[in-house]
């Protein structure tokens, strides 16, 4: 896939007409990306990577390091994706689910997102659980097609379904799954996870405003190309191109957003989609999306699932509990918002 379209945002404050005090007035008004000397630049490339679009976006006045620094975003996120990608037979995670009941020594990325992912899977009562592969794959998921299987089928993938099960070795980075055809899944943890890794990319060359974004899995630093938050747009779940709010992310923020419009299929007039709830097997009907705002890109991937399948009341009870993270429930009944942004966030009437 070849690079995306690079956009050159460049201004120029000069003007003879204005009279030199007038000039340096400007000079302290106008934006750091303006700046009194060598313009910024709005740097934007996009690739598919990991089965979604990834894209970063970065403003800096050195076109040579914008550029470097999303090529070696962009080998990261596919580095990752090597790794955890649960469509690539010869994965390291792949890897891993074929060697159930022996056990596998794996590497640091591997090692890290499964300790945080059986974290958040206790912390969430099995809302999150990664070791739902053997259902995503039963109901065709994990390939891109839609089955609906049989509830004797359901019945025995489920005894595989048990986070509870995972026994990890921190002394050697081994990872155990205890039953021969169990399977873990990251598809609700390794974008995330992506982005983080990116950003530090982006950070540790100095770049102070970017914004990675894979899959709606989205973390910005500093400000857009005109010196304000960037915006990020809510999709309305239900009408194609609509959104229910823009809001500004603050620097060094992330957001998330799981919803049951994204893989889904169509059987008898029916939805089945993609977000299944652990413990029956059955994709859960309890949300229609859910946004996570938090530092943390990875836990914004993970919430953004958690809530989902807890559902409105015992999710938005575990999102209060937690400390700097939001967000808003989309329900058949309308749209509920955590404490944090009650008063922050203007949203339209749903449904």
């Amino acid at each position: 896939m070849g690079w995306g379209c690079r956009k050159n945002f460049q201004f120029s404050i000069f003007n003879f007409q204005f009279s030199i005090l007038l000039f340096a007035t400007y000079c302290l008004l106008l934006t750091a990306f303006i700046g009194c000397g060598k313009p910024k630049q709005f740097f934007s490339q996009t690739q598919v990577l990991m089965g979604t679009i990834a894209e970063i976006k970065i403003i800096s006045e050195d076109p040579i390091l914008a550029e470097e620094t999303i090529k070696r975003c962009f080998e990261r996120i596919k580095e990752i994706d090597d790794k955890m990608s649960v469509h690539n037979p010869e994965s390291e995670l792949s890897l891993l689910n074929r060697s159930a009941g022996k056990g596998m020594r794996v590497s640091k990325d591997l090692f890290y997102v499964l300790e945080k992912s059986l974290a958040y899977a206790k912390l969430s009562d099995g809302g999150f659980d990664v070791t739902i592969g053997p259902l995503t794959e039963l109901w065709g998921f994990s390939e891109d097609k839609g089955i609906v299987p049989s509830r004797a089928q359901i019945a025995q993938k489920a005894v595989l379904v048990d986070y509870q099960q995972v026994r990890l070795n921190p002394r050697n980075r081994e990872v155990f799954l205890p039953i021969e055809g169990m399977k873990i899944d990251l598809g609700g943890v390794a974008k995330g996870y992506a982005v983080e890794e990116a950003m530090e990319i982006i950070k540790a060359a100095g770049i102070k405003d970017a914004l990675v974004d894979i899959g709606r899995n989205i973390k910005v630093i500093g400000k857009n190309p005109y010196n304000k938050p960037w915006m990020i747009g809510l999709a309305h779940p239900r009408k194609v191109g609509e959104i229910l709010s823009a809001f500004p992310l603050k620097g060094g923020m992330s957001v998330a957003t799981s919803g049951d419009y994204e893989h889904f299929f169509i059987e008898d007039g029916r939805r089945y989609h993609h977000l299944l709830d652990p413990k029956s097997g059955y994709p859960t009907n309890l949300c229609i999306s859910v946004t996570i705002i938090t530092p943390s890109a990875m836990i914004a991937d993970i919430l953004s699932t958690a809530v989902f399948v807890l559902g409105e009341v015992a999710g938005m009870e575990l999102l209060e509990k937690l400390d700097t993270v939001e967000g808003v429930i989309v329900t058949d009944a309308g749209i509920r918002v955590s404490s944090g942004l009650v008063h922050e966030m203007k949203l339209a009437r749903f449904p």
